[in-house]
């Protein structure tokens, strides 16, 4: 009985996880854009950039 309640909690909590992270990209993306002076076209990177992209402190500069 408990090990079936373990694995129940265990796949909540990873489910419960996995939406959270999905959440912090989202809002990632969101904040990301880029606006030109000149044009005014905003640049809104796509969700695989965000998720795939090096960290800032990672990138030579």
């Amino acid at each position: 009985m408990y090990s079936i309640v373990r694995i129940v909690l265990i796949i909540l909590e990873s489910v419960i996880f996995a939406i959270g992270i999905v959440k912090a990209v989202k809002i990632e993306q969101i904040a990301g854009y880029h606006e030109c002076d000149k044009c005014h076209y905003k640049y809104i990177p796509s969700y695989n950039s965000v998720l795939f992209s090096m960290p800032m402190e990672e990138q030579d500069i």
